[in-house]
């Protein structure tokens, strides 16, 4: 049975990640994954190939651009477009995108809803203290 309610819970995730936009392609990190979506960080550089002359990214004009990944323990790529819907600087030199999937096919679906219910799964089992 799916969990409904936990549909966008955030895993976090630690991966390299190529996008392509209009402007060409290029690297940048997975820092977490939901069902419906994931984040990315970059830096300025990145961000300015990206999405050139772009000051912040707003929910209702979300940007396009295609994300390829694989996730820890995993050997299929996955590849879908994305919709950036909001950007965030985290530091001087480092933002964040905050996107959901526009494309997912089934195939690349269950596998991201195998890691993050296998994830999720890993942090409700009950430690075992030794007294």
């Amino acid at each position: 049975m799916k969990r409904n309610l936990i549909y966008h819970t955030q895993i976090s995730v630690q991966n390299a990640v190529t996008t392509k936009t209009e402007h060409g392609s290029y690297a940048t990190e997975l820092e977490a994954l939901s069902r419906d979506g994931m984040v990315l960080t970059c830096n300025r550089k990145t961000l300015d190939g990206m999405f050139p002359n772009t000051v912040s990214i707003a929910p209702r004009q979300p940007k396009q651009m295609t994300v390829s990944f694989t996730l820890p323990g995993e050997t299929e790529l996955i590849e879908t477009s994305c919709e950036v819907y909001s950007l965030r600087r985290l530091s001087r030199d480092l933002f964040e995108l905050t996107m959901k999937y526009e494309t997912l096919s089934d195939a690349d679906f269950d596998i991201v809803d195998r890691y993050v219910e296998n994830k999720l799964k890993s942090l409700n089992t009950p430690l075992n203290h030794a007294a």
